[in-house]
């Protein structure tokens, strides 16, 4: 992949700009340069969001919108590239709040905007898209994965090298270096596994731990019993003498529960002979309770004999009552057909006086017959002529009213549109001079706005220098922290060189007093062959038991330190050299924008005075004046604009008032017609015609006079007809009660007869006493209660007898028992069988507890024998990972030696020895113990002039730097290659170039020339000013203040 152009709108500090990598023709080296803080690297955060949606670092693309984007401007990026030979565009828009476009009723007026992609292939001349290839997020970035075959992570490895972290990786120890590739290359999931791993296999021990302590606890929580066993040694053990002790428990359980069961047997019999005992005792009760019943019921017998002597005498009557019944009706129904008939007869009487009335009334309204008939026809004559000519008559004098009204109006109306036209004139002629008097503001506006794109320049000039300024203090701060911090680290380098001095000689000491130890009087010395005769100076004790091993150690380890504290004084002092550069150059810059904010105030005050504007003075403020003038102007072409708009609305109201007055005109011309219109109608209706109220009065009376006549004609003839129907009913009914009386008779003359007949056949009763039994039936008849008693007291006496026979018979010779005593000895044997149950209820709970431990702690064996079978493959895994393994390593420093040794293969294959003359080789150390090397990071070079390895430490500036560029190169080239061998034929380097000195920057320069040659577009982002000499192509990152930038090219 090859980058073309790079094309960002509103994104970052870029507000329209276009990074055209194709004008670089002449060399495949440029350089990009500019201010701390312009938005070098925002061009790198650009590509990768064209390409995959992300930026670098925390910021959202949504964030990298530019805070001088106003509502109306889109956020855009747009981006060309060449891969494999074909041509793509992809051009997004990340989600952002714009100005909607439909006013909304309520808000800020802004809408959100979502997201955009469109993928393109492009032909040749890049003018044109020859094929869509995406416009959805998801699809665009699986797209862009597959083309170029990287991640968005493996993109921003590969593109943009950090140099200085590599040349921090290169001088660092094995543990810094691990923490380096960690932030590199993001290894720290490897490092979480592992510690995931140790932390599950040290719950796995703990929850190990707790089954032993839960298994334990069995044996020391069991109920105590007597002659308890001691329960020792394993838990093998321990089981089966707990075992022993449930077997012995369960026997004891079996003969306790065979007395109870012998208990409870005893206790059943006698409770048998009790509940006999009380039955019959119950029988002997009954039938002292039957016998005084017998005796009862027998007093009862003459009682019951009259009740049932009446019960027989009513069911007698009983059968003959609906005779009686029907004798009584009978003369019921004779009493009332009297009755009626005589009511007939009256009522005959009634109505034929009626009628002879009614018949009276109606030949008196028939005398007006002629009358209402003249009525009828004056009313014609009313309805038809003379009332609608009343009302056209009055409605011609409302209308003659509502006329001349309106032609007053009309007339008022016509005198207030003149006063008005009169007025508008006046007001048309005051706007107009004062108009005129305002003069030329919009002249004078425009002159003053001339000065806007000077002032605006010499704002952002101001900002700048305050900009600056802040970097001068800042490089300031950086240059006395350098400073003191070197000063520190100069201090612990003597005193770390001391340490290392003392340590010597405590070694030679050390040495020295081992060798006498060694040496025998009258022998020679084995180092200088001079016989030792026991004479030598002796040194101390202390000194004599040193532990030469221990002491080496410690010499190496002083070493160590102070060989650390050097390159720490040394990598200060370069740092410290770079900010005092760094802040040379800003003072430089601060003291040239001091200059020309100087030169453009001047030549803004000449030119403001030239243009008339005296205000513009040289100890005034810049801005303020322009704003006081603006603010002046503005405000009196305001009001030039404001009297422009009433000067042609009082034009338009005066037209509107001539139109008017002729329209008044006219309708007060067109009223004056029509009123004599209307008198003329006027005139030609008969003097002597009514008004319209005294005809419709006229009307009410006479139509109420003839609706009230037929009424009452009406009213007679409806009274008379009802009358005739009343006389021919009533007629009728006296005619039919006649003939029903007559069979009332005959049938009353029936019935007196057979009642005789029956009273004669029964001599017993008399008619007073059938009367009274008879009227007792029909009132309330006693027959159900009588035969109720009868019939209980039948039953009772029955069932007494049967009962007695019964009970003498169960009974037989028996005696009355001795319920006292047999319930003495029930609630012995109760007693006895409740302390047995309770023995054998205690002894299962024990029983019961010992054989649950016994289960207990076999589950927890099995449980324990499971857990740890299952946990053999974690103990093993977590001990591998962690280090306890034959390299002596952990995961992830295994996993990044992995990754570096086929980095340092690639660096020698490809760069060390062409940067280096074939000098160099890299070497990944062999040595895994001890702290200096404990993760087996640590990298040498093989110097084939000397055929010595040597530590990367020990390389010289320039030497340093084409390391590192040779290890970033390789990092780069080893992530493509994992990639899918995906190819980036671009490859920007991130400062690292401020620190090196002439002949180091030479180096560095050739090595990346060397670069180039290899076709890579290489571009190196750096300030340092010895780049900008060395590399002409260049881009150029400038400042425009209010958070802008903008590039410019330099060609070689």
């Amino acid at each position: 992949m090859r980058p073309l152009k790079l094309n960002m709108h509103y994104f970052g500090p870029y507000a329209d700009t276009e990074i055209d990598f194709t004008r670089f023709s002449e060399s495949s080296l440029f350089l990009i340069t500019g201010d701390t803080g312009a938005g070098k690297t925002t061009m790198f955060d650009a590509m990768t969001y064209a390409l995959y949606g992300t930026t670098s670092g925390d910021r959202t693309a949504e964030t990298m919108r530019s805070e001088f984007a106003t509502p109306d401007q889109l956020t855009s990026v747009r981006f060309t590239f060449e891969h494999n030979g074909h041509f793509y565009q992809i051009e997004r828009e990340p989600k952002q709040r714009i100005r909607a476009k439909r006013k909304q009723a309520k808000g800020d007026g802004l809408t959100n905007y979502a997201a955009t992609v469109a993928l393109s292939e492009l032909d040749q001349d890049l003018s044109k898209p020859i094929k869509h290839m995406a416009t959805k997020q998801k699809e665009a970035n699986q797209m862009i994965t597959e083309l170029l075959h990287l991640t968005d992570e493996q993109f921003r490895k590969i593109i943009l090298l950090p140099q200085n972290q590599f040349r921090d990786f290169l001088a660092a120890k094995s543990d810094d270096k691990l923490a380096i590739l960690r932030s590199l290359y993001g290894s720290e999931i490897f490092e979480a596994f592992t510690n995931d791993l140790k932390n599950q296999s040290k719950q796995a021990q703990a929850d190990l731990q707790t089954i032993v302590s839960r298994r334990d606890q069995i044996f020391e929580q069991l109920p105590e019993i007597e002659d308890a066993p001691v329960f020792e040694g394993a838990f093998t053990d321990k089981l089966a003498v707990l075992e022993a002790v449930v077997l012995t428990q369960q026997k004891k359980l079996a003969d306790l529960v065979d007395i109870d069961q012998k208990a409870e047997k005893v206790y059943q019999e006698l409770q048998a002979t009790l509940l006999r005992g009380q039955t019959l005792q119950a029988d002997f009760e009954q039938k002292t309770a039957l016998e005084a019943q017998l005796t009862k019921l027998n007093a009862q017998k003459s009682d019951i004999a009259m009740k049932r002597k009446s019960l027989d005498d009513l069911n007698w009557v009983a059968n003959h009552l609906p005779l009686i019944q029907k004798v009584e009706q009978n003369e019921k129904d004779l009493a009332h057909g009297q009755q009626a008939l005589l009511d007939l007869q009256a009522n005959e009487k009634k109505l034929s006086a009626s009628s002879q009335q009614e018949k009276a009334r109606l030949a008196t309204a028939m005398k007006r017959v002629d009358e209402i008939d003249e009525m009828r026809q004056t009313i014609e004559t009313i309805q038809n002529q003379l009332l609608p000519q009343a009302k056209r008559k009055a409605e011609l004098e409302a209308e003659l009213v509502t006329l001349k009204d309106t032609q007053t109006k009309l007339q008022q109306d016509v005198d207030a549109h003149k006063q008005a036209q009169k007025e508008q004139l006046d007001l048309q002629n005051d706007l107009q001079a004062k108009l005129t008097a305002l003069g030329a503001v919009d002249q004078h506006l425009q002159a003053l706005q001339n000065l806007r794109v000077p002032l605006d320049r010499y704002a952002n000039l101001v900002e700048r220098i305050e900009e600056n300024q802040k970097a001068v203090d800042a490089a300031n701060e950086k240059v006395e922290q350098a400073q003191k911090t070197l000063a520190q680290q100069q201090t612990i380098l003597t005193n770390a060189e001391q340490a290392r001095d003392a340590k010597k000689d405590l070694r030679k000491k050390a040495l020295i007093a081992q060798l006498q130890q060694d040496l025998t009087e009258g022998e020679p010395c084995p180092i200088c062959g001079v016989v030792y005769t026991g004479q030598a100076e002796h040194l101390d004790a202390e000194n004599a038991a040193l532990d030469l091993k221990q002491v080496m150690a410690e010499v190496d380890q002083a070493q160590s330190d102070y060989e650390q504290a050097q390159q720490q004084v040394n990598k200060t002092q370069l740092e410290l050299t770079h900010e005092l550069e760094q802040m040379t150059q800003l003072q430089h810059d601060q003291s040239d924008l001091v200059s020309e904010q100087k030169a453009n105030k001047a030549s803004i005050i000449a030119d403001a005075q030239t243009l008339g504007f005296e205000a513009f003075k040289a100890n005034e403020p810049l801005q303020a004046t322009f704003d006081a003038l603006s603010d002046d102007l503005n405000q009196k072409q305001a009001q030039a604009q404001q009297l422009q708009h009433e000067l042609q609305t009082a034009e338009q109201d005066l037209n509107a008032l001539v139109l008017a007055l002729t329209k008044a005109t006219q309708n007060l011309e067109n009223h004056a017609q029509q009123i004599t219109q209307t008198q003329t109608l006027l005139a030609d209706f008969d003097k002597d015609l009514a008004d319209v109220a005294t005809y419709q009065a006229r009307l009410s009376k006479m139509q109420s006079e003839i609706k009230a006549y037929d009424e009452a004609v009406n009213e007679i003839k409806a009274a008379l007809a009802k009358l005739d129907g009343q006389l021919s009913e009533n007629d009728r009914q006296r005619h039919d009660q006649h003939a029903k009386q007559q069979d009332n008779l005959a049938e009353q003359a029936q019935l007196h007869l057979e009642l005789n007949q029956i009273l004669a056949k029964q001599d017993a009763y008399q008619m007073q006493t059938f009367a009274e039994n008879s009227h007792l039936l029909q009132v309330d008849d006693p027959r159900d209660d009588l035969r109720t008693i009868v019939q209980s007291y039948e039953s009772d006496l029955a069932h007494t007898k049967e009962a007695l026979t019964q009970l003498n018979e169960k009974i037989g010779e028996q005696a009355m028992p001795d319920i006292a005593a047999l319930t003495e000895q029930v609630q012995v044997a109760n007693d006895k069988h409740k302390a047995a149950q309770e023995t054998v209820q205690t002894q299962k709970i024990v029983t019961h507890e010992f054989e649950k431990s016994v289960a207990d702690a076999k589950h927890l064996q099995k449980q324990w024998l499971e857990q740890q079978a299952g946990n053999a493959d974690l103990i093993a895994l977590t001990n591998a990972v962690d280090g306890n393994n034959d390299a002596k390593m952990r995961l992830e420093p295994y996993i990044l030696q992995a990754f570096l040794n086929q980095v340092l293969e690639y660096a020698n294959g490809h760069y060390i020895g062409q940067f280096s003359g074939n000098r160099y080789t890299f070497k990944l150390s062999n040595e895994h113990s001890g702290r200096a090397n404990q993760n087996g990071l640590d990298i040498n070079v093989l110097d084939s002039e000397s055929n010595q390895l040597r530590s990367t430490s020990t390389l010289s500036g320039g030497e340093s730097f084409i390391a590192a560029l040779s290890i970033a190169l390789s990092m780069a080239e080893v992530v493509q290659l994992r990639a899918g061998g995906a190819q980036i034929d671009a490859l920007f380097i991130d400062e690292g170039f401020g620190s090196l000195d002439g002949q180091t920057l030479e180096q560095a320069m050739e090595a990346l020339g060397n670069i180039e040659k290899s076709g890579r577009l290489v571009g190196v982002i750096s300030h340092v000013e010895s780049m900008k000499q060395q590399i002409l192509q260049q881009i150029q990152v400038k400042k425009l203040g209010n958070g802008q930038s903008d590039i410019k090219y330099q060609q070689a």
